[in-house]
């Protein structure tokens, strides 16, 4: 995989596993700097990274109406940077890729 400073890519945030949306912020010879969408920066080697590459029926999570808490669901449709979640208990909403997680 090929990155470049300003990519939009999914990174797994180390401390629970998830991947979360984040954005390159700089590149050197081993590293790649990210900032995750609620602003946390972390310094991650290139296995941490990979593409925003969602597809309908992807496990997920998200925050229902911008909560604290993630509940599990399934996509349903994504749209740029939007995501079309189905949770478990059967209701819908979309989120930015800010609020959900992998």
């Amino acid at each position: 995989m090929t990155v470049s400073e300003g990519d939009r890519v999914l990174a797994n945030w180390r401390q629970d596993d998830y991947w979360y949306a984040c954005t390159i912020q700089e590149i050197d010879e081993l590293n790649i700097q990210v900032i995750y969408d609620e602003g946390t920066v972390e310094i991650l080697t290139i296995e941490y990274i990979r593409p925003i590459g969602i597809e309908n029926e992807d496990s997920i999570e998200g925050r229902w109406v911008g909560g604290e808490n993630y509940y599990p669901g399934s996509v349903l449709k994504v749209k740029g940077e939007n995501v079309k979640i189905e949770y478990r208990d059967g209701k819908k909403e979309w989120l930015p890729m800010s609020l959900v997680r992998f």
